[in-house]
């Protein structure tokens, strides 16, 4: 007899593999998420790595500087749900590694925790003074443009816009 003849007791088309009732071995192959099992591990690596055992002990000592939910970092670290940029850069943040590491696996430089900022080389702190001191002794235009010029490049371009209004508001 023929798989799914009328005569034959099974109805269904039988499977080489064996499968339980609600898979077959197709959607076994196609189900998984590689992309997300990799998040996921890198964020519960990342957690370990601080020194917590779980995902919500992490939460609950990192909370206000997580800003984010108890139920995103353990959806994260289960791998339902994919971590954001915006999560990933304070996951970054709080646990180290780069942002790009827990969103891609990248190798980057770890980014620094919360109120740690990288000390200037000895020699750039001696040329941006000699530089200042240059530009105390120019010309109020000049000095105006470097101004403007430093905003930019420090606090970037809406940054500096925003500062600019509250001086103006302030005077």
């Amino acid at each position: 007899m023929d798989d799914g003849s009328l005569m034959d007791p099974v109805s269904y088309i039988k499977y080489d593999k064996a499968s339980n009732e609600n898979r077959t071995p197709w959607t076994i192959e196609i189900g998984q998420t590689v992309r997300m099992t990799d998040q996921k591990h890198r964020l519960m690596q990342a957690i370990q790595e601080a020194g917590y055992e779980k995902p919500t002990d992490a939460w609950r000592a990192n909370r206000r500087t997580l800003d984010i939910s108890q139920d995103l970092i353990i959806s994260n670290t289960n791998g339902n749900r994919p971590i954001s940029r915006k999560t990933a850069e304070k996951y970054a943040r709080v646990f180290g590694h780069s942002p790009g590491w827990y969103l891609y696996g990248d190798k980057g430089e770890a980014a620094t925790t919360i109120g740690a900022s990288q000390p200037a080389a000895p020699d750039m702190v001696s040329q941006l003074a000699e530089v200042f001191a240059d530009l105390v002794k120019a010309p109020p235009e000049t000095q105006s443009r470097a101004l403007k010029l430093l905003r930019k490049t420090v606090y970037g371009q809406v940054a500096s816009r925003s500062r600019e209004m509250s001086t103006k508001q302030s005077s």
